[in-house]
């Protein structure tokens, strides 16, 4: 039972650096475990969660392979891809907000990746520079 521990906690060293941050954290604030349940905000988990699965339905609904599909055979250059991707980024995030346009732009950049075989991993990190930036523009983007 102990292998099997340590072999789960090396292969989710994220969550161990975590754990030990939120514990340390307890410590230094010096709060009691018992009051972290508190400290969650359900009503955000749960709205977020539901924009999850809105977008996974999306996804396997094969909306965004099909949108994918079609800038794919209009844009050729990748050059003036990313720039189409970040300014659509923040276009949209200047009308809903940041976490929504990402979660729109996101899978769509995803399912671009696969389509042409690419790495478009650094253009993800624009995105979500330009949606926080595209989302203080309008009063409408940062509600």
């Amino acid at each position: 039972m102990v292998n099997n521990i340590q072999s789960t906690l090396k292969g989710n060293l994220l969550t161990v650096v975590l754990l030990v941050a939120a514990l340390g954290l307890a410590y230094v604030l010096r709060q009691p475990l018992c009051l972290f349940p508190a400290m969650v905000d359900r009503k955000t988990i749960s709205t977020l969660s539901g924009l999850l699965l809105i977008t996974t339905g999306i996804k396997e609904s094969g909306l965004f392979y099909f949108f994918a599909y079609r800038i794919a055979r209009k844009i050729d250059n990748e050059r003036l891809l990313a720039m189409f991707l970040i300014f659509f980024a923040t276009i949209l995030s200047m009308f809903v907000t940041n976490n929504i346009a990402l979660f729109i732009v996101v899978p769509l950049t995803l399912t671009l990746q696969q389509i042409v075989e690419s790495d478009y991993s650094k253009i993800i990190i624009f995105e979500a520079i330009a949606v926080n930036v595209g989302s203080s523009l309008t009063p409408i983007g940062n509600s």
